[in-house]
């Protein structure tokens, strides 16, 4: 009889007893939220009929109204499905760490790093997008590390049927489906020997592509919307600049120190993670997937510094897609270290063990905090 894995269900159940204690007054809700139960409204009274006469339709994708109202707006369910998609969320994520990362123990901790994170706890935790766009991610890569792997058609497909998912979800899945895409063509060099891998590899972002195009027309010549086309209105980069790095920073050290040296911080840890990603990670057989992640978490981050209407409250939001990987991508380059210089272990996990700590301390705190919100 097989072992059950204590580095996968140690993490998972203490994770969704974390959620479980921050919902246990109900979900929480923004105004992003009631725009998606107000689509759920229109969809249960009339179908899809007039959806672009519905200002939540000009604004938002259809996906998450409709899932809202194919659970009959019942919050119960909507909580159940909540936590059932945090659970499949690591499950994936506990997938791809069991791919890259070899030994068992740095496992665990990339693992904890997962469910101590508050910025995905919270998406869980609010009616958001977030938490089911982060499952697709997830299972978009977790599938792109298959195809690398063993090249199968039907790999594709299913990321193909994921690409569409993730542009119904949120507008900004255009992005990723077409880096991921672009991606794949340009560091999977053996796709080109085989037709149906190349109409595949250029149909994954096609398609999606024609079906985002098609259902911006709609918001701009049949709602007579072109609010939408105001992205930039308001744009400061330097100020965007401020706001991502300081939900970044906050991952490694409490907000309470001077801005400046926590966006200083900041931008010298991108540095040399991307001196130590070509260092270490390009030189592993996985180098395709690094390539594709790496550029795809780019074109995500540069996306945001050209938002308009950025605030500091929704920082960790929209970074939160990114936290996984960066997890990821540093303790996989810290265990390529370990291999190359034994000798600084005890250094690392020191690192390692202050930072979980800290972690720990934070989303202790926000799960409180969450589970006295109504």
């Amino acid at each position: 009889m097989k072992r059950p894995d204590f580095y996968f269900l140690f993490p998972l159940i203490f994770g969704e007893l974390l959620l479980l204690i921050a919902l246990q007054s109900g979900l929480k809700f923004t105004s992003d939220s009631h725009l998606y139960l107000t689509g759920a409204d229109h969809i249960i009274s009339h179908g899809f009929n007039d959806l672009f006469k519905q200002p939540v339709f000009l604004a938002k994708p259809i996906l998450y109204p409709l899932l809202l109202a194919l659970l009959g707006k019942n919050l119960v369910l909507l909580k159940t499905s909540h936590l059932l998609i945090y659970a499949i969320s690591f499950y994936l994520f506990n997938s791809i760490v069991k791919k890259l990362i070899e030994n068992k123990f740095n496992r665990l901790l990339v693992n904890l790093m997962f469910v101590l994170s508050a910025a995905i706890l919270m998406d869980h935790a609010f009616v958001w997008t977030e938490s089911f766009f982060m499952t697709l991610l997830l299972a978009d890569f977790y599938l792109l590390i298959h195809f690398i792997e063993k090249k199968q058609v039907t790999t594709q497909i299913l990321m193909l049927i994921i690409g569409v998912m993730m542009i119904g979800l949120r507008h900004v899945g255009i992005v990723f489906v077409m880096t991921i895409s672009l991606g794949m063509m340009l560091s999977l060099q053996n796709i080109w020997k085989g037709r149906s891998f190349r109409v595949l590899a250029i149909s994954h972002g096609l398609i999606p592509l024609f079906l985002f195009g098609w259902w911006q027309y709609q918001v701009y010549h049949v709602g007579k919307n072109t609010e939408r086309l105001a992205h930039f209105e308001g744009l400061s980069v330097l100020q965007n600049v401020s706001i991502l790095s300081d939900g970044f920073s906050i991952w490694f050290m409490p907000a309470i120190l001077p801005s400046s040296f926590r966006i200083t911080f900041s931008v010298l840890l991108l540095i040399l993670l991307f001196v130590l990603i070509g260092k270490y990670l390009w030189k592993t057989k996985m180098r395709p997937f690094y390539q594709i992640v790496a550029f795809t978490m780019m074109s995500y981050v540069g996306l945001l510094l050209t938002k308009g209407d950025m605030i500091f409250s929704d920082n960790e939001r929209y970074l939160s897609l990114v936290y996984p990987f960066l997890m990821l991508f540093l303790f996989k380059i810290g265990e390529e270290v370990l291999n190359e210089k034994p000798k600084i272990k005890p250094h690392l996990l020191s690192a390692s063990g202050v930072l979980l700590l800290y972690h720990l301390i934070r989303v202790v705190k926000n799960v409180w905090f969450w589970s006295g919100i109504s």
